[in-house]
């Protein structure tokens, strides 16, 4: 039920070792350079079985804690992460039988990335509903099957990315053909393209209700004229006829209420990150980066985690980190976390530059704490992107204590007014990039790398608790049965429950019955 994993760094673990009186065991007897190779080979062991159980089982069933630094604080956190999944395990929830309530999730494009941890989020926090996952052509079928629990996953190859009017009409038939069987309680749909086109279809087969979550906007700062105008009605039309929103920040929710869509159908509900539940020694962790990855113990290090593509404006890495080493004492290096389509383009411009010696690619890390600790042990994280819904880096910046500097999108205010340590740039300001991060590799002092944000919001048990609220409010307020007509804005819902709701709630419908009883509510 519940994997908990106490690490120590294996530096500190050799020094251990090397302490104490006894020579019996054989790691004591090899030489301080083998010891520390072996203590190092295990340590990577050990982070490719967690990595391979988060897979499995998600990450709100891991925890990782660091032996040597755990504070009380953190203790008693453990403790009662421990007493709650004892509890979940002496009370389980009713696995969904073939007559349960199903969810039809529309994604545009299934990879590795925050939309498609909302979908893992979301399938976790309803169990005892059934999933379907259909997913556009251009998604990676196998990941999803591995990476989710549910309980049927295809593809429908007309739902593409880029906008193609014929595949776009038969993907909105398709849909509406499909959703008028009448299988499904509630359509999720996750992404721009599947929200629009899975919203379509919804209203042209009759319903069920549609709920949309937003990861990421579709218009405003950083988006073309075409997309600013076209997406921006469009939400504007189907924004009243959404049954809910689950919106990953407040910005992103207040960008969408100024086009027109009703407050409060606008629910923020986040996306799961996996935060530690204490954060390893700065010090150490600083120096076990350096010595991974060949990087200068005196050199400050940059760090950017994510896809390399063009929304990220990873290209402009190159560029401050060009500019920097003209204005810092030190040469500063460069620790780049993450595969995508540019890759080759932004080790190009990095050779261009003379600087290829001043950074380092390490490919798409499979292991939650390598990144953990390319984080942690950074001394200032960079993120460049032309849109954002709120970046998931920059929580996990946050919460391990490390300070930011960023282009102004949504989600960074957010994160600094609940703590963060950072600096917002207006978006395009390079100057400004290069002058922030100036002033905190020189300014910061190691209390400025210590966690202070709040992130509560951001914990497993938060997000699962924040789904069920809004899905037990749709399902159970606004009929969601079968070819029922979605409703006018504005009109009266009525009260009446479904046999989702009563899944949602622990209870299951007498046979035979319509989807109009009214039982009391349940508790989320």
């Amino acid at each position: 039920d519940l994997l908990v994993v106490v690490r120590t760094p294996p530096a500190v673990a050799a020094a251990r070792l090397a302490s104490r009186a006894s020579r019996h065991s054989r790691s004591q007897q090899l030489s301080p350079e083998d010891l520390l190779a072996e203590l190092q080979r295990g340590d990577q062991l050990l982070g490719r079985l967690v990595g391979w159980w988060a897979g499995h089982t998600g990450q709100d069933r891991v925890i990782e804690v660091d032996g040597g630094t755990m504070t009380p604080a953190q203790a008693r956190t453990l403790a009662a992460r421990v007493v709650a999944c004892a509890h979940r395990a002496a009370h389980p929830r009713p696995q969904p039988g073939a007559d349960a309530p199903a969810v039809l999730h529309v994604c545009t494009r299934y990879q590795r990335g925050g939309s498609e941890r909302r979908i893992r989020d979301l399938v976790a926090a309803l169990p005892e509903m059934r999933h379907h996952l259909l997913l556009g052509r251009d998604s990676d079928i196998a990941l999803a099957r591995e990476q989710t629990s549910a309980h049927e996953v295809s593809v429908l190859p007309s739902l593409v990315r880029h906008v193609s009017p014929w595949q776009d009409l038969a993907t909105v038939l398709r849909l509406s053909h499909r959703l008028r069987r009448g299988e499904y309680a509630v359509v999720v749909t996750h992404q721009s393209k599947a929200g629009a086109l899975g919203r379509l279809a919804a209203l042209a087969a009759g319903g069920p209700g549609v709920v949309h979550s937003l990861s990421m906007g579709s218009f405003g700062a950083g988006y073309g004229g075409f997309e600013n105008i076209v997406f921006r009605r469009l939400e504007r039309v189907l924004g009243g006829r959404t049954a809910a929103f689950c919106v990953v920040g407040s910005d992103l929710a207040q960008r969408f209420a100024e086009a027109g869509v009703p407050a409060d159908r606008l629910h923020v509900v986040r996306s799961g990150v996996p935060l530690p539940a204490g954060v390893a020694p700065r010090e150490e962790t600083r120096r076990a980066v350096r010595e991974r990855y060949g990087i200068p113990e005196e050199a400050p290090l940059l760090c950017y985690v994510g896809s390399l593509e063009p929304r990220k404006n990873v290209l402009l890495l190159a560029v401050v980190l060009y500019e920097l080493s003209s204005r810092l004492p030190q040469r500063p290096h460069l620790l780049v976390v993450g595969e995508g389509p540019q890759r080759a383009e932004l080790e190009g411009r990095v050779r261009a530059l003379g600087l290829e010696r001043q950074a380092v690619f390490t490919g798409h890390l499979a292991e939650p704490e390598r990144v953990r600790e390319a984080v942690r042990g950074s001394d200032l994280m960079l993120l460049l992107s032309k849109t954002e819904g709120l970046p998931q880096v920059l929580v996990q910046s946050a919460a391990e204590g490390t300070p930011f500097v960023s282009f102004d999108v949504e989600g960074v205010q957010e994160l600094l007014a609940l703590g963060a340590r950072g600096t917002a740039v207006a978006l395009g300001d390079l100057t400004g990039v290069v002058l922030a991060a100036s002033r905190h590799l020189a300014q910061d002092s190691p209390a400025d790398h210590e966690p202070v944000a709040d992130l509560a919001s951001w914990s497993p048990d938060a997000i699962r608790a924040a789904y069920r609220r809004v899905f037990h409010d749709v399902l159970g307020v606004r009929p969601v049965a079968a070819a029922v007509p979605l409703p006018r804005r504005g009109a009266d819902y009525g009260a009446g429950r479904t046999s989702a709701t009563n899944a949602l709630a622990g209870r299951r419908p007498a046979a035979g019955a319509l989807s109009t009883a009214s039982p009391s509510t349940a508790s989320a």
